[in-house]
């Protein structure tokens, strides 16, 4: 017979899409944290000589627990409420060929 895989099914592209979601806002918030430390880092480094001090390892877990934090919610928001594609007739940007 055909050897190409059965269309998935739509709870399984709900949930794709959620994860993807989730992943791709992991990624950014984390990277915000990191330049964010970066500068903290940098600003203790002038003030102080040790720039490795106990608040800065707090505030460097504070940030990242953050970011975790946002790519679940954005889990659970993309996953509860998938966004509408808009067919041709409904859209009058796509145009029926």
């Amino acid at each position: 017979m055909a050897d190409h895989e059965a269309p998935p099914a739509a709870g399984s592209i709900k949930l794709l899409d959620a994860l993807d979601r989730a992943w791709r806002t992991f990624y950014a918030a984390v990277g915000i944290d990191l330049l964010l430390a970066i500068g903290t880092g940098m600003q203790q480094l002038l003030v102080e000589e040790d720039p490795f001090t106990t608040t800065f390892w707090v505030l460097l877990l504070f940030l990242f627990v953050k970011s975790i934090l946002a790519a679940v919610a954005s889990f659970f928001l993309r996953y509860a409420k998938q966004p509408k594609v808009p067919t041709a007739a409904e859209s009058p940007l796509l145009e029926l060929k």
